[in-house]
């Protein structure tokens, strides 16, 4: 082997192990990015939940025609989306960054919005059928789990 076979060698090595660590680093980065991107998204369409108190959402569940209806419906919707992105895992982990998930949402999503969506849930869960909300239920217990 001649000292031009070892350098190209060596070049190589040090090839694989930079690309590697650069796939792994964007890799973390873009999960970062997508985490914030889906909770300023979730964020967006969460204050629908500070217009109404808990009466006037019984109401609306209780007539599945009414705007309103939908529009809790789709903010639940939005919350099991993201819970899914949060606790399912795929190959590489799951979808969102759970650390971060965790930093931006604790004191919002667990404490001040959490009555009216365990509200929520319970009301929907009463109305019968198939549960639809189990990731949001995980993701509720997570944070629970985390914040002790």
């Amino acid at each position: 082997m001649s000292i031009i076979d070892v350098i190209t060698m060596v070049l190589s090595v040090t090839a694989i192990v930079v690309s590697l660590v650069t796939f792994f680093v964007t890799y973390q980065w873009d999960k970062k990015r997508e985490t914030v991107n889906a909770y300023i998204e979730l964020q967006e369409s969460l204050h629908f939940l500070y217009q109404y108190d808990n009466n006037e959402i019984q109401n609306f569940i209780d007539d599945s025609s009414t705007e309103e209806y939908k529009a809790l419906s789709s903010v639940l919707g939005r919350i099991e989306i993201f819970a899914i992105g949060t606790m399912r895992g795929r190959l590489w982990g799951t979808t969102y960054n759970r650390k971060l998930v965790y930093q931006l949402s604790h004191g919002y999503i667990d404490k001040t919005l959490r009555e009216k969506i365990d509200y929520l849930l319970e009301l929907k869960s009463r109305r019968g059928g198939q549960e639809y909300y189990k990731y949001t239920r995980k993701l509720l217990k997570w944070m629970d789990k985390e914040s002790k």
